[in-house]
């Protein structure tokens, strides 16, 4: 796969953040999505070993356990490669405060409040750096 941003001597544009946030908010969001899955087939899995159910439903389980399984580590790998390219843009932002927000707004997932409270200034600040930023760029 061909990294996106070739170049970065050039300003990363914020169709090119968009896209990378679009992608691991996805990737996020098919992760959690699998370990639901995963709870549930090990919740099942755990009531038929209690109540005796016929092994050939428990054999089923753990392949379907296993499938899930690679889904995630695939997934877990996609996030990792999107990830490097978001922080690889963000190697792009001088302002350390800015930066700090993208880290933990589209890294971390944090909300705006959430964020305003690491860092201990008002949410209103927080999401007129936020948006100073995506305008400037």
């Amino acid at each position: 796969m061909k990294p996106e941003w070739k170049d970065l001597r050039r300003k990363p544009s914020v169709e090119d953040l968009r896209k990378r946030l679009n992608r691991l908010n996805k990737i996020h969001q098919e992760h959690e999505s699998l370990m639901r899955t995963m709870l549930e087939l090990t919740h099942e899995k755990v009531e038929n070993t209690l109540y005796g159910k016929d092994h050939l439903e428990d054999k089923d389980l753990e392949s379907s356990l296993v499938f899930v399984e690679r889904q995630r580590e695939a997934l877990a790998s996609q996030y990792k490669l999107e990830l490097k390219r978001l922080y690889r843009f963000l190697e792009t932002v001088r302002e350390p405060k800015v930066k700090l927000i993208l880290t933990l707004r589209y890294a971390h997932f944090l909300s705006f409040e959430e964020i305003a409270e690491v860092i201990g200034i008002g949410v209103e600040k927080v999401e007129n750096l936020h948006e100073a930023f995506i305008l400037e760029r």
